[in-house]
């Protein structure tokens, strides 16, 4: 039996809309997060203590994605912060459309940060985007410490790691330093200083608009994060360290590991680590027998 795959841009409609709903807040001033993670994973409860912390500070406003039930919404709500319910009725993920609507409801000139969050689900929500500026996925040690390695898109896609429910450590069957070592080997740039970089180019996306280049917003990102010199090592080297992989790089790996070593800077190390395959995913592979 011979197995054939078609690959076809089966969300261009909703990237449409997100695109809008990006170029809408970004017209606003308005930062948006998408945290999203597994059902009981406590987004609701990180939520309320960012609410809390943020009083005072920061306009914020909330957008609930739940099956059913306006619960969340009801939590949030309390901290007395614009907040919108939708409901999916069945639905495992909000789309940029049902956000798009749900923008409608608030009232944009009032708000710095917009916090989405999405139903709980590891798998749907890592494929649509909702026109934020980056998700946020939140991981808990009662879930166990594989869940990158099952989920590796969410984790792929996410800009920020959130592990919860560290106090319950002593009676999970969890290791923390495992579970944010098999994160970074799906996702690279969750190191603490390597992450600073894509992070740093939001700043630019969400002044320019349309007219946002990767690569200019990378290369200013860069050099505030890691001065001139080692910025352009990076864009040098950015299609090998973020495109080829590291089990592509032949006798390239080497070349680039003396390359960093020779460089007294944490985002050195942190390239140097991954190339040395600190964060390769094939070490964590059960033992057969």
């Amino acid at each position: 039996m011979s197995v054939i795959t078609i690959e076809r841009k089966v969300l261009e409609k909703n990237d449409e809309v997100a695109r809008q709903n990006r170029t809408l807040l970004a017209d606003h001033g308005v930062f948006a997060l998408n945290m999203v993670s597994s059902p009981g994973a406590g987004k609701t409860s990180i939520l309320e203590r960012t609410l809390e912390h943020l009083r005072g500070s920061l306009r914020v406003a909330v957008i609930e994605g739940d099956v059913q039930t306006d619960l969340d919404a009801r939590r949030v709500a309390k901290y007395n912060v614009p907040a919108v319910q939708i409901v999916t009725r069945g639905g495992c993920h909000l789309e940029a459309n049902l956000v798009r609507d749900a923008l409608g409801n608030l009232d944009l000139k009032s708000i710095d940060l917009l916090i989405i969050e999405n139903v709980g689900n590891l798998v749907c929500p890592s494929n649509y985007d909702l026109g934020e500026a980056m998700k946020v996925v939140v991981a808990s040690t009662t879930e166990g410490d594989d869940k990158p390695l099952k989920y590796p898109a969410m984790f792929r896609n996410a800009s920020v790691l959130i592990l919860n429910k560290i106090d319950l450590l002593p009676f999970c069957d969890c290791n923390a330093d495992l579970m944010e070592e098999r994160a970074r080997a799906i996702n690279p740039a969750l190191q603490p200083h390597l992450s600073l970089i894509p992070a740093a180019t939001l700043a630019a996306s969400y002044r320019e608009g349309m007219r946002y280049a990767y690569m200019r917003a990378f290369r200013e990102a860069a050099r505030a994060c890691a001065g001139d010199a080692l910025a352009s090592m990076l864009e040098m080297d950015l299609h090998a360290l973020q495109d080829r992989g590291i089990d592509h790089l032949g006798d390239d790996r080497e070349r680039l590991r003396q390359r960093y070593a020779a460089v007294a800077h944490p985002v050195a190390a942190e390239v140097v680590r991954w190339l040395d395959g600190a964060y390769t995913v094939d070490r964590w592979e059960p033992e057969a027998g």
